[in-house]
């Protein structure tokens, strides 16, 4: 016989308002764009936040705020088990 259950599950999602001036908003923007890794490590998430201050008008030359031009930041797909 078939049996059927139907299941709710209420899903939180937790979100961060973050207001900043027009220096601090270029500031991150620097600093995320530097960022490398695959999409399956957190460089997904600072690619969003880069997207989203881009999609808000911030831009600017990041070489202001970089002493070295090449610098990045890489994120491995996995984290470490030990530190």
């Amino acid at each position: 016989m078939a049996k059927a259950e139907k299941i709710e599950k209420k899903i939180i999602e937790k979100t961060i308002t973050l207001t900043l001036s027009q220096e601090e908003a270029e500031a991150l923007l620097a600093v995320v764009g530097r960022v490398t890794g695959s999409n399956d490590s957190p460089r997904k998430h600072t690619g969003a936040v880069y997207s989203a201050l881009g999609n808000a008008g911030i831009s600017g030359n990041a070489r202001k705020y970089f002493e070295d031009p090449a610098a990045t930041l890489h994120f491995r797909d996995t984290p470490r088990l030990y530190y």
